[in-house]
């Protein structure tokens, strides 16, 4: 007898008990578990700008919640690439400042290598989606703060 969806769906609606969890409750687990981890975006405000290497160091302004209901503070990311407008030599800029707010994109692997290179390579790092691994676009406000 093979694997089905439709079976899967019929065990995930049965009760269990909290000593023998069921298949679909054991993946559903392991699956919000991995995506707690994971950062895809998130807003964060500039803590400084170095101009002349076109990164910011930011904190993010989304906190870690654990399932207990634990609440920690975001870190500090430190000499993330700033992402502007730009094609060959020619880029539009905007000033950046203390305060200002950026959206950070998460890389799916170590970005190590392509900060300092630029180029196709191989991450040799397991880290997927790092609070390490990101870049900044200047804007994303929020809805209180529109110009």
């Amino acid at each position: 007898m093979g694997f089905s969806f439709g079976s899967f769906k019929k065990e995930e609606k049965q009760p269990q008990s909290a000593a023998t969890p069921t298949l679909a409750q054991i993946i559903k687990d392991a699956m919000g578990s991995g995506m707690a981890e994971m950062n895809v975006g998130m807003p964060a405000e500039v803590v400084k700008y170095d101009h002349t290497k076109q990164t910011v160091d930011v904190k993010p302004h989304f906190k870690k919640k654990y399932k207990d209901g634990k609440k920690e503070e975001p870190p500090v990311i430190y000499n993330v690439p700033l992402q502007i407008f730009r094609s060959g030599k020619s880029f539009i800029t905007v000033p950046i400042d203390k305060g200002d707010i950026v959206w950070l994109s998460f890389a799916n692997r170590s970005m190590e290598k392509w900060k300092g290179k630029g180029e196709v390579h191989d991450p040799e790092d397991t880290r997927m989606f790092s609070m390490s691994d990101c870049v900044a676009y200047p804007g994303g406000y929020p809805q209180n703060k529109a110009a």
